[in-house]
């Protein structure tokens, strides 16, 4: 439900400002109406949907750090004079 409050919000923002400053629009109204009656809320019921891992962002950094560490050995290795 968060991620649709932001998206939402974020067209939201975005269309006032362009009205505030008196800025040609950034996205057309029918693109506006396409995103938020049926792409955004697509999205966000599907993510609704998926069960609440808390320990994502822990373990996605460890998994970066080890192939960043196997990239940088092979690259190591791989350019190590003969």
């Amino acid at each position: 439900m968060l991620f649709y409050l932001k998206c939402q919000s974020s067209l939201t923002l975005m269309q006032l400002l362009n009205s505030i400053l008196l800025l040609p629009p950034v996205l057309s109204s029918q693109l506006v109406l396409w995103l938020s009656c049926l792409v955004v809320p697509l999205l966000s019921f599907t993510l609704m949907g998926n069960p609440l891992n808390r320990h994502v962002a822990q373990t996605a950094q460890g998994k970066n750090q080890t192939t960043f560490v196997k990239q940088v050995t092979s690259k190591l290795i791989n350019t190590w004079p003969t």
